[in-house]
């Protein structure tokens, strides 16, 4: 007579099958995640720094439901972030605070489109429907030009390492 501990231990076909569909169903929500992860990013420079706030700030935009605004000061080289729910105090502070644009780099102008470049203060719009304004931030570095390209329903942003204006000039 066989004892019941013998049986061979192990898996059924029905219990793999839940199991890596519930895999499945998981990493279909992570991966959109980690294809915007870059693990050698160039988020030490100025241009991967705006590049990555710019980023963040369209997803937090739905996230959060809230509509911001990314606020650049080509005058005083000055980035900073609001929303529409903030506090006139909570602004200045927000502006006083801002990222100051360092290494050498500066805001040359922001563009956007039919608008030539403008070295005055510049807005950025980013939707809780989760589009944001259509806009080149013209940056200048030490070595060479960087335009940030900012596509209104794209997650990702754009770094050419050259002046890149709606018209095509170059």
């Amino acid at each position: 007579m066989k004892d019941k501990s013998d049986k061979t231990k192990g898996f059924t076909l029905i219990e793999l099958v839940v199991v890596i569909t519930i895999m499945g169903v998981v990493l279909s929500f992570v991966l959109p995640t980690f294809h915007s992860f870059r693990l050698f990013s160039r988020s030490g420079t100025s241009a991967g720094k705006i590049a990555a706030a710019v980023s963040a700030l369209k997803q937090r935009a739905v996230a959060e439901g809230r509509n911001y605004t990314l606020h650049m000061d080509p005058g005083i080289g000055r980035i900073w972030i609001t929303h529409e729910f903030m506090e006139k105090e909570d602004r200045e502070a927000a502006e006083n605070n801002g990222m100051v644009l360092e290494n050498g780099t500066f805001l040359v102008d922001v563009e956007f489109p039919g608008n030539p470049g403008s070295t005055d203060s510049a807005e950025i719009f980013f939707s809780r429907e989760g589009y944001s304004d259509m806009a080149r931030i013209h940056l200048e570095g030490p070595e060479n030009e960087i335009t940030i390209i900012i596509e209104p329903f794209l997650a990702e942003v754009e770094i050419e390492k050259r002046y890149v204006s709606f018209d095509g000039c170059s």
